[in-house]
């Protein structure tokens, strides 16, 4: 993700990501979703950690 955000950052582009897979996955210290300017999380029940109808995080 660092060259991917300094590339975007270089080139003016923004960085949407799917986490919807990576709960409850950090990047130096920083949850998945919260890396780039906007951050999607699915609550699905065949994604990885649910609860019924949602996810636990």
């Amino acid at each position: 993700m660092d060259p991917l955000l300094g590339l975007a950052r270089e080139h003016g582009l923004m960085v949407i990501e799917d986490a919807a897979h990576a709960l409850p996955s950090d990047l130096h210290g920083r949850p998945l979703d919260s890396l780039g300017e906007l951050g999607a999380l699915s609550f699905h029940e065949t994604k990885d950690l649910t609860c019924g109808e949602g996810v636990a995080r």
